[in-house]
C-alpha cells in the first residue's frame, strides 16, 4: 500500500468519519512502517495516540506522542483528496461557505487537485 489513511469525525456531522491520506513522499516512510498491515505490535502502538490539528473536510496538521505523551512529535501535513477524486464536493461534507473561505485562508482551494509528490512525469 502506497498511501495510510487515518479517519477523523466530520466537525459539522459527527456521525461521518472522513479519511485524510499521507500522500506518497520521502518523508511518510516512518508513518508508513507503523500503518503497515503486517506492522510489529511495537511499532503499531507508536501510533496508538495521534496529535491533530485542523478541519479533516480540508487539510490537517498530525503528529505521533512523543515516549513520554506530553508533546507531539513527526508532525506531518494531511490534506483531503479524495473528495476529488469521488466526485464529491465539500457541501457534501456540510461544509459552510465560511468553512470553504476559512480553508481558502491557509491555501486549501476546492477543486483544485493536489500536487502530485514524486511518481516521476
Amino acid at each position: 500500500m502506497k498511501n495510510g489513511w487515518f479517519e477523523f469525525v466530520n466537525p459539522a456531522r459527527p456521525e461521518q468519519r472522513l479519511a485524510l491520506s499521507f500522500r506518497t513522499h520521502l518523508r511518510v516512510e516512518w508513518w508508513h512502517r507503523r500503518m503497515a498491515p503486517r506492522a510489529k505490535p511495537h511499532l503499531k502502538e507508536q501510533i496508538q495516540t495521534v496529535w491533530f490539528a485542523g478541519d479533516p473536510r480540508f487539510i490537517g496538521l498530525i503528529a505521533a506522542s512523543a515516549r513520554s505523551g506530553s508533546a507531539p512529535r513527526r508532525l506531518h501535513a494531511l490534506e483531503q483528496w479524495t473528495a476529488l477524486q469521488d466526485g464529491q464536493t465539500f457541501a457534501d461534507w456540510a461544509a459552510t461557505p465560511d468553512d470553504i473561505e476559512r480553508g481558502r485562508r491557509v491555501g486549501i482551494f476546492p477543486g483544485t487537485p493536489p500536487p502530485r509528490v514524486g511518481g516521476g512525469l
